[in-house]
């Protein structure tokens, strides 16, 4: 899913999409209150503000920018597509090969202590936050 909001992101900021699609995208820099942000010199995309969560957050605006904004930049300023998809696919690949091996680790070193079903049970939420710092260290490594 992220990878073909990102192709479709992609072709909306170098005008090969629909315009109804290139015209639901703002890039920062194109706002006036956000020109002398340090954001605005990046390729990063305003995230439209939605008051319900369950469809606002889905829009194709919301979305596109949210896996915009959280690709690194040496992704997003690339200006050829074909360069652009393959370093992409390298980029979530990675992404998810870093959160799948370390719940690997983690999943093998509580099975290794031997605990109990409800020590166990703590594993999911174990999990959620090795992803988060998984994905947060991969962000900061591409910067």
């Amino acid at each position: 899913m992220d990878y073909k909001l990102a192709v479709l992101t992609f072709r909306c900021l170098h005008g090969q999409a629909l315009p109804y699609l290139t015209e639901s995208l703002l890039r920062t820099a194109d706002v006036d209150s956000r020109r002398h942000v340090r954001s605005a010199m990046t390729n990063s995309l305003v995230v439209p503000s939605t008051r319900c969560l369950a469809i606002g957050d889905r829009s194709f605006a919301a979305a596109a920018s949210r896996v915009w904004n959280s690709l690194p930049s040496t992704v997003t300023s690339l200006s050829s597509l074909t360069s652009f998809k393959r370093h992409l696919k390298t980029e979530l690949f990675t992404r998810r090969f870093i959160i799948q091996n370390t719940f690997s680790a983690v999943f093998n070193f509580y099975h290794s202590l031997s605990c109990d079903v409800t020590s166990l049970c703590h594993l999911n939420h174990i999990r959620m936050y090795v992803c988060t710092i998984s994905l947060s260290s991969v962000q900061n490594s591409k910067r």
